[in-house]
């Protein structure tokens, strides 16, 4: 399938990124939820399913056996190709910055998107590399999924890819935020996805 032409005023993972920054950005937990469940209650179901698994910090459910395999130098090699940042560069912003995401967003940072994702296409993207074998392999399609994407938008993607989100965010947050979003009591949320292992 194609990637999305760019729809309405919003990018969708835009969007996604705002949500996670607003998270990240405040301590109190009731505005954790708050922003999440304002977020989680206007996606379609498809972009709900990924965006709940992603606000975990992973890229899929808990009980999806399926990985990535996208290592450190393959994200690093994707990052430099399409910034044109030297060794130096890339070794300097990682020291500053401890965080894989955080320095392909200062790399990328004039880096314009050449599509508009939404979380369903991220994951889409995410199954395609599972079934690929080899670091060498696999760089295409992550060379493809990051040019798609805004440096902030790639900051989030690279901390899924690499299990990492650090926004202050805990799988019972984002079950609480869906019981908010859709109305439901969180008990209920909380044991269904204790049953089906995937938020």
């Amino acid at each position: 399938h194609t990637l999305s032409p760019l729809r309405g005023c919003k990018r969708d993972m835009q969007r996604f990124v705002e949500t996670a920054d607003a998270i990240a950005g405040t301590t109190s937990k009731l505005k954790k939820i708050s922003f999440l469940a304002d977020y989680l209650g206007t996606l379609s179901e498809d972009d709900l399913r990924a965006a709940a698994v992603f606000f975990t910090g992973r890229p899929f459910a808990l009980t999806d056996a399926r990985t990535l395999n996208v290592g450190w130098s393959a994200l690093m090699n994707a990052v430099q190709q399409i910034s044109g940042a030297s060794d130096e560069d890339i070794h300097q912003i990682y020291l500053d910055r401890g965080d894989l995401g955080e320095m392909a967003e200062r790399l990328l940072a004039g880096h314009a998107a050449e599509a508009s994702l939404s979380p369903a296409q991220v994951q889409s993207k995410f199954a395609e590399l599972v079934k690929i074998s080899g670091a060498a392999n696999k760089l295409p399609t992550v060379l493809e999924l990051l040019r798609a994407l805004t440096a902030a938008e790639t900051k989030y993607v690279v901390k899924i890819i690499t299990g990492d989100l650090r926004i202050g965010l805990k799988e019972n947050t984002v079950e609480e935020a869906i019981a908010q979003a859709f109305d439901r009591p969180a008990e209920a949320v909380w044991r269904a996805n204790m049953m089906l292992g995937d938020v």
